[in-house]
């Protein structure tokens, strides 16, 4: 019996060292096909990675569109008290006070603005008037020295053509003269 029970753990003990190989061997197996992508599994992975990949980057977003949101809102919130302040401020009596002798400051500065531009624009219409009245006058001036001019040159002309033509008679007449005598000499 006890080789029956030697081979029996010898079968046994084969057995195991065989049952042990064959899961390791299925384990190598299974590890190596766990890395394949081809396969239903493989494929199957690959898409619940590339959904979590989705996820994670979407969530990534949300939150920093969250932390942008609340910051805006802190933002917006500040701005509304410091209006709130101001208003606030602005209510007391001296503060109203202070923005009316403001208010009539820069009234009376713009009046005087607008007289000071006022009194210029009548200094420059004065001014371009005696300019343009002083070019009349010498228009003027000019036009009656070329009157006088034209006039003192049409009677130097009409001395010299009564000149000339005195000078024409006084020749004409010792012409004739001459005429006579030559004429009472034959």
């Amino acid at each position: 019996m006890q080789k029956i029970d030697g081979e029996q753990t010898t079968n046994t003990s084969l057995l195991s060292q065989q049952n042990d190989e064959r899961i390791n061997l299925r384990s190598i197996s299974r590890a190596r096909a766990s890395k394949w992508d081809n396969t239903v599994s493989g494929q199957h992975r690959k898409k619940l990675a590339l959904r979590l990949e989705r996820q994670d980057a979407e969530e990534e977003v949300k939150a920093v569109l969250d932390k942008q949101y609340h910051f805006e809102e802190r933002e917006r919130r500040r701005l509304a008290i410091e209006k709130a302040r101001a208003a606030q401020y602005c209510d007391k009596d001296l503060v109203k006070a202070l923005h009316s002798k403001v208010l009539l400051h820069q009234v009376l500065h713009e009046r005087d603005l607008q007289v000071e531009h006022k009194r210029k624009l009548k200094s420059a219409e004065k001014e371009r008037d005696r300019e343009w009245a002083a070019e009349i006058s010498k228009k003027m001036q000019e036009d009656k020295e070329a009157n006088l001019k034209v006039a003192h040159e049409q009677r130097v002309k009409a001395y010299a053509q009564r000149l000339a033509l005195a000078h024409q008679i006084k020749q004409r007449e010792e012409i004739e003269d001459k005429e006579i005598l030559v004429n009472v000499h034959l």
